[in-house]
């Protein structure tokens, strides 16, 4: 089992688990998803890798795609 040690600066995740979107966050930055490289996924850590989550959470809720 996982204790969150999330880190947030400003309401905003900057190092953790985001669990709205399902990915991992460093330093603000989306992680890659832990699936394997031949596995056709389409979730938000391959989707947003390497983007700032505080711009994918702004565009997300500008376009109400995001709760």
């Amino acid at each position: 089992m996982r204790y969150s040690n999330n880190e947030n600066v400003n309401n905003v995740l900057k190092n953790g688990f985001d669990y709205n979107l399902q990915v991992w966050v460093e330093n603000f930055i989306i992680q890659p998803c832990g699936h394997k490289k031949d596995f056709t996924c389409k979730c938000n850590g391959k989707k947003f890798v390497g983007q700032d989550i505080r711009k994918i959470k702004k565009m997300l809720l500008a376009n109400k795609e995001f709760d």
